[in-house]
């Protein structure tokens, strides 16, 4: 969890309720794609905080990339549609916002590419860091944003596909979903 992502906290909340998405999936795919920086440019070109790829901020609309306000905004619609495309699926979702949701499609799992499958790993860490902190609930708190009922810990893991969350706590989910990966 780093500074530079909780910069962007409201922001990032503010989309997140918007269009539906966990705002602790939001921070996560932030860090793990940009670390918090906004000006960040990968060496495939995808570009600001979200790491949107040229033409798909332009299919988004985004104008500027390096715009927090418009990347956030472009790459949560992104993450939606991922969501949607594969039925509130989180590895799948996240996987297509790595890959391109083809991959996921013509693999019908995660790709077996080894960057998005540690990418999936490091999306699930960071999710759980966000969702807890020293055992308190800091990110997502409002219900509409639990996939599951029941406690916020079951909620992370579930949001994570892994089973029996009643037995996991938010670590060991972590241990769990990255043998799975």
């Amino acid at each position: 969890m780093t500074a530079e992502v909780l910069v962007h906290k409201a922001l990032i909340m503010g989309k997140a309720e918007r269009y539906g998405v966990p705002p602790s999936l939001v921070a996560a795919v932030v860090e793990a794609e940009s670390a918090g920086n906004p000006n960040a440019v990968s060496p495939a070109g995808a570009q600001g905080l979200m790491q949107l790829m040229p033409a798909t901020a332009r299919r988004l609309g985004v104008a500027d990339p390096f715009d927090p306000a418009q990347n956030i905004d472009g790459g949560v619609r992104f993450l939606r549609e991922q969501l949607d495309t594969f039925d509130g699926n989180y590895p799948w979702a996240v996987a297509g916002y790595n890959a391109g949701p083809g991959a996921v499609q013509h693999a019908q799992d995660i790709p077996p590419y080894a960057e998005t499958k540690a990418y999936v790993g490091i999306v699930a860490r960071l999710l759980l860091d966000y969702l807890f902190l020293d055992g308190e609930l800091i990110w997502g708190a409002n219900p509409v944003h639990a996939p599951v009922a029941g406690s916020w810990r079951e909620a992370a893991v579930n949001i994570l596909g892994v089973a029996d969350a009643r037995a996991a706590s938010a670590r060991t989910a972590i241990g769990v979903l990255q043998a799975t990966v």
